[in-house]
């Protein structure tokens, strides 16, 4: 094997490993962790309520309409964790999408102790977020149809057109019937 050859081959590997260490090997890092804090709570799960819902603001602050609520049986828990499967992912390990994170769907898993974890999931920008308090993040290649097929199965599909329907019509929560907070909106 010539000199020029093995220069290729090494300046190659020499590109490859780095590239591989951003784009697989980050993202795939933060995956684990994010699948770890899943685990941990479903591990003390005493009950996890699917909720497909539309938040919106209005004069009087914020209010979502709820379409469909889904408590999942015991024997059903593990249907959670596999949404979430532990995979290679690859991507930029920031985000340059410009996402809003408009979720119209989240987990909330209860504990024992009555502690409650919420994953908050926007499939229409493809971020999630655990907690109220951690970051926003790009959903994972292998937990996006993962994710869906999970509320589709219990009859919550991801709706685009209704929730922009239900914005533009929703002036007032009292037009539309939503869940509102305890003080009514100033007139």
């Amino acid at each position: 094997m010539g000199l020029g050859r093995k220069i290729f081959r090494f300046v190659g590997l020499g590109l490859l490993i780095p590239f591989l260490l951003i784009f697989v090997g980050i993202p795939t890092f933060f995956l684990v962790v994010d699948k770890w804090k899943v685990d941990s709570v479903l591990h003390t799960a005493k009950s996890i309520q699917l909720i497909h819902y539309n938040p919106y603001v209005h004069r009087g602050g914020t209010s979502e309409i709820v379409y469909a609520t889904k408590d999942l049986d015991p024997k059903d828990f593990y249907k959670v964790s596999a949404a979430f499967p532990l995979f290679l992912d690859f991507g930029f390990p920031c985000d340059f999408s410009g996402c809003l994170f408009e979720p119209h769907h989240r987990i909330v898993i209860t504990d024992e102790t009555g502690k409650q974890t919420v994953i908050r999931v926007c499939f229409l920008c493809d971020h999630y977020q655990i907690g109220p308090k951690s970051t926003i993040s790009v959903t994972p290649f292998a937990w996006r149809w993962a994710l869906r097929r999970l509320f589709e199965d219990e009859g919550m599909p991801y709706q685009p057109d209704r929730y922009m329907e239900d914005y533009i019509h929703a002036s007032s929560p009292a037009e539309t019937g939503a869940n509102t907070p305890s003080s009514s909106p100033p007139k």
